[in-house]
């Protein structure tokens, strides 16, 4: 959060050159404030741009055209919340069919454990985690005897996919990295 990042990508043309390749973006949900930068070659078929820092919990959704031979191409949208947000935000901000506006965007979350691996599922990943704004689920299929065991009171910071289902808000294909072990539960939100 706060500091300018890189994206990048590859793009190719089956033949002829690539004109010019441009990264469109707009945050929080804003599409009237649509923004693009020209992305620059970096080398081969790599093209790069800097983004200015965003706060804390802004949704940044982005894209990329490219031009070559009189014909255009975009790749699909991509979607990232910055920084660490709260994890309540995925049950007060809502659309009208009360879904996460964040849904489908990929997070980084840091909460307690409250319930352990293996409570719900032996044969997924199936736990809860909260901070002091909310608690969400914590599931993914690669789980198999010899995955790590997340307990109660560990601190964790969970890299993922913000999804639901049947109504329960989840983050999913996750990686995490346990900060540290035994820490107090915190009071339910």
């Amino acid at each position: 959060a706060n500091q300018p990042f890189d994206i990048t990508c590859d793009v190719t043309i089956s033949s002829g050159v690539v004109d010019s390749v441009y990264l469109y973006y707009y945050t929080d949900f804003n599409l009237v404030n649509l923004d693009s930068l020209l992305m620059n070659p970096t080398g081969g078929n790599v093209y790069s741009v800097s983004l200015p820092g965003q706060p804390d919990g802004v949704s940044l959704i982005y894209w990329v055209k490219a031009w070559g031979n009189a014909i255009s191409s975009t790749s699909e949208q991509k979607k990232v919340i910055i920084g660490i947000p709260d994890i309540g935000i995925f049950h007060s901000q809502l659309d009208a069919t009360g879904l996460p506006l964040h849904l489908n965007h990929l997070a980084r979350l840091r909460g307690i454990v409250t319930v352990s691996t293996g409570v719900f599922s032996t044969t997924n990943y199936d736990f809860y985690m909260q901070d002091n704004t909310g608690g969400i689920n914590v599931f993914d299929y690669d789980y198999t005897a010899d995955s790590t065991q997340y307990q109660q009171g560990d601190s964790l910071e969970v890299q993922g996919t913000i999804d639901v289902y049947n109504g329960k808000v989840e983050i999913v294909d996750f990686e995490a990295m346990v900060l540290s072990s035994g820490n107090p539960l915190p009071a339910p939100v």
